[in-house]
Parts: structure tokens; C-alpha cells; sequence
């Protein structure tokens, strides 16, 4: 399942449309607000893959990481949008612990970790 969590200032029916499109609608869940209530919302599931796309702040970026990292299963992969930003990079560099992640890919303005605890 997808849950794709966003404020969505505009309407979702592009994401809806692209799910459509390929025959996979029933696999989302379109998650109006904050990646913070969410993350408490949904917080008795485990995943296997989550995207962080946060709203480039430190603060909001560190925040995401924090709440959502509890919510990956062991070996689970977790990707940062906007790498290259540097609040965003402060934030990977301040709080993936080298130890505890492993760098899975790096392209263009997105980096994905191994969670290897």
C-alpha cells in the first residue's frame, strides 16, 4: 500500500490519475495534512520504503526523519528529496547515523539509506 501524505495545497488527482493510469488505485491512500500527524496516525504499521519530502527546513526535515525512521522495518530503505538543499543535508548529516544506515544510492537530488537496525 502507498500512503502518500501531503498538505496538498493543489488537488490530488494527479497522483490519483497516475495510480489509475497503471491499474494500481486501490493501493493508494491519499493522506491530506501534516507528515507529522501522519506519522502518528499511522504509526502502528511498518514500512518497507519510505520518501521524505519534506519542506526543506532543518527543523521539518530532522522532524520527518525522527518520527518516520520508527515506522521502517529492519532493512527497510528511507529516501531524503532534495539532498542537495543544505538545511536538508544538514539534517541527513546530523542525524543518519553512519553505524546504524547504510548510503544505498545517491542520484541526482535524492539519497536512500539501509536501515540496518
Amino acid at each position: 500500500k502507498v500512503y502518500a501524505v501531503d498538505l496538498y495545497p493543489y488537488p490530488p488527482e494527479t497522483i490519483i490519475n497516475n495510480f489509475i493510469e497503471v491499474g494500481l488505485e486501490k493501493y493508494l491512500e491519499v493522506c491530506k495534512g501534516s507528515t507529522t500527524e501522519w506519522a502518528k496516525k499511522l504509526s502502528n504499521l511498518e514500512f518497507k520504503f519510505i520518501y521524505i519530502d519534506a519542506d526543506h527546513s532543518y527543523k521539518q526535515c530532522t522532524e520527518d526523519f525522527l518520527l518516520w525512521n520508527q515506522l521502517l522495518e529492519r532493512n527497510g530503505e528511507l529516501a531524503f528529496h532534495d539532498c542537495h538543499l543544505p538545511k536538508v543535508a544538514k539534517s541527513i548529516q546530523r542525524n543518519v547515523n553512519k553505524s546504524q544506515w547504510e548510503l544505498v544510492a545517491k542520484i541526482d537530488r535524492i539519497m536512500t539509506f539501509k536501515k540496518l537496525f
